[in-house]
Order: structure tokens, then sequence, then C-alpha cells
């Protein structure tokens, strides 16, 4: 990778660290085999420095299999109040490092778990291997609509919301 190219992966997995960090929750999809689609809310545990995004889970779940079986998932998360969207495309592979486990862990996971060295939980490691995203700028929905309005009454197209596609 030349210089330009890694600070372009970097500035882009910033992008993507701040639009994903509020929103604790993403509809996270596997393959289930024959090709059907499985979503399942789950809670981004972290977005790690080398753009990988990390979740716990259950050893015993059936999304282990799944990952196993097909390491292709793909990620929604979605904050409506602030017109925020990303859609994270990306191959999964689960650890059992327990240092991963520790360094990520929180008081929140013992609802699911005996704590972190419960012998059940595992970590969902992510490699983002694209990112689309809708982005309206500051000000929300109440500025969004003023431009809709904008345009409706002028007859000229204002842009409405950032979109773009981040390469992991």
């Amino acid at each position: 990778m030349t210089q330009g190219t890694t600070e372009r992966r970097t500035t882009d997995l910033d992008k993507l660290a701040d639009l994903i960090e509020d929103v604790h929750v993403a509809l996270f999809a596997t393959v289930r085999p024959g090709g059907a689609m499985h979503a399942r809310p789950m809670g981004t545990v972290k977005m790690q420095p080398d753009g990988t995004i990390i979740f716990f889970t259950d050893r015993e779940s059936l999304k282990v299999d799944e990952i196993r079986d097909d390491q292709h998932v793909l990620l929604n998360y979605a904050d409506p109040g602030s017109s925020k969207f990303v859609s994270v495309s990306g191959r999964a592979a689960i650890s059992y490092d327990r240092a991963l486990i520790h360094d990520n862990w929180s008081k929140i996971m013992d609802a699911w778990f005996d704590g972190a060295d419960d012998p059940n939980v595992a970590v969902v490691v992510v490699t983002v291997d694209e990112a689309e995203y809708w982005d309206t700028p500051k000000g929300g929905r109440p500025v969004q609509m003023l431009k809709i309005a904008t345009a409706a009454f002028t007859g000229r197209d204002t842009k409405q919301a950032e979109h773009g596609v981040i390469q992991g």
C-alpha cells in the first residue's frame, strides 16, 4: 500500500468509526445453509484501530455455525433521529482470544455471560470489505425538511444528505 492509499484508508475508517460510534446496535446478518440471510440485533463492542468491528457472542449460538459455513456478513446501522444509515459488508471470524475478550469486556456483558472468563464467550471479528452510508448534515431532520421545501419551491436540487462508499 502506498502512503496516500494508507492515509485515505485511515481517513475512511475514521469516517466509518464516527458514523457507527453512537449507534450501539447493528442488525447483524449471516448466511444460512442454502443461502437465506439470517439477521439479529447485536451490540457493537468496538471498532478497532485496524478497522475490524467486534461483537461478543455465545460460542454455542447459531451465528457461530453460520459464520463457519460462510464468513460473509452484513451489518446495518440506523439512527433515524439523526438520519444516519450505514451498511457494512465484510467477512467474519470467530475468536476465543482471552486477551481480546478481557481488553474489551464491560460490566453490561455480565447480563449475558458469567464474566469475561465464562468459557462460552466468543468474539466475532468483522473485517470490513465495504461500507455505504447516508448521513444528513448537521441540523438533522429540521434542516433536511427545510432543504426539501426549498428544492420544491425553487425547483433546484439541494443536497439532502451525504452519501458515500468506504473501502475496507
